[in-house]
């Protein structure tokens, strides 16, 4: 019975492990293929640091950090931008709608983007193991 019980609580304990944050680190792109290439590359770097690099090849860079099951990205392009004084529209930087910064869900290898509701399935981020470089 003791060694049941024991079984029970090592099964538990590893069943409810935590993520850890070095699980991030890697090449995500983009499922959304606008012109059959990803939207977006985001490279997740040990230092706790990112490089974000959209389709058209505008590049920024941040840090990130884990909560929970959340990544929250960081970076002064996440703050509100003003419009371009010549065409009067705002680069879109952020993929979310949190104010300062973006946030995923963690779900395996992909990042779903967080909003105000929950979260969403569509363009999430994926893991890949050999990136290409976009333009």
């Amino acid at each position: 019975m003791r060694k049941i019980i024991l079984y029970c609580a090592l099964l538990l304990c590893t069943g409810c492990s935590i993520l850890r944050p070095n699980k991030i680190v890697g090449t995500y792109f983009s499922h959304c293929r606008p012109y059959g290439l990803p939207e977006l590359r985001i490279d997740f770097n040990s230092d706790g640091t990112f490089t974000h690099k959209n389709l058209f090849g505008e590049k920024f860079f941040g840090t990130w950090e884990v909560n929970k099951d959340t990544l929250i990205l960081y970076s002064d392009k996440y703050m509100p931008q003003p419009p371009d004084s010549f065409l009067g529209i705002v680069p879109r930087y952020k993929h979310t709608e949190l104010e300062g910064r973006d946030a995923y869900l963690i779900r395996g290898k992909k990042l779903f983007c967080v909003t105000k509701t929950g979260f969403t399935k569509d363009c999430y981020l994926f893991k890949v193991k050999k990136p290409i470089e976009l333009p």
